[in-house]
């Protein structure tokens, strides 16, 4: 099932090639997602008044890649932007096991990646529903094995 993430990005870890994950704030109700430093700034008490839940999003290393390239950090492609992301890609695999920081989220200072992005996950909307309004300090989501960007950018320009 296809399902829209407007998540501000936290941290990121890579445990090996077929596992890694992004931890942040997902805006599960909202067409939203922090765009400014200000904004950004803002995702603790967006969390505290219920706008957003803490989700552990799970993949393989290159669904998480895939993903992080669609941030706003990322998204302008330019050298300096590139270069980045590979220094990013770079630490994640040098340090197996271990979360990556991008934003203290209890102490935000505007520094999160934010994705707004479209994947498939192996669950059901019930069971996201469910994992939602269960008020878990954070869930879980496994981004479908099938899924990737690299198809559904060729998909959506043939349509």
């Amino acid at each position: 099932m296809k399902v829209v993430f407007g998540m501000a990005i936290t941290s990121a870890a890579f445990f090996s090639e077929t596992e890694a994950e992004l931890l942040g704030l997902w805006y599960f109700s909202e067409n939203y997602v922090p765009s400014t430093k200000e904004e950004k700034r803002q995702i603790f008490s967006d969390l505290i008044r219920g706008r957003c839940v803490q989700l552990c999003l799970s993949g393989t290393f290159k669904q998480v890649q895939d993903l992080l390239l669609q941030s706003d950090i990322f998204r302008s492609g330019s050298p300096k932007a590139i270069e980045h992301f590979v220094k990013v890609s770079d630490i994640l695999q040098k340090y197996p096991e271990k979360h990556i920081r991008f934003e203290d989220p209890a102490n935000p200072n505007g520094t999160s990646y934010c994705i707004d992005a479209l994947c498939d996950v192996d669950e059901t909307i019930e069971s996201i529903r469910t994992k939602v309004h269960s008020r878990a300090e954070e869930i879980q989501i496994q981004i479908a094995g099938s899924w990737n960007w690299d198809d559904d950018v060729i998909n959506s320009l043939m349509q």
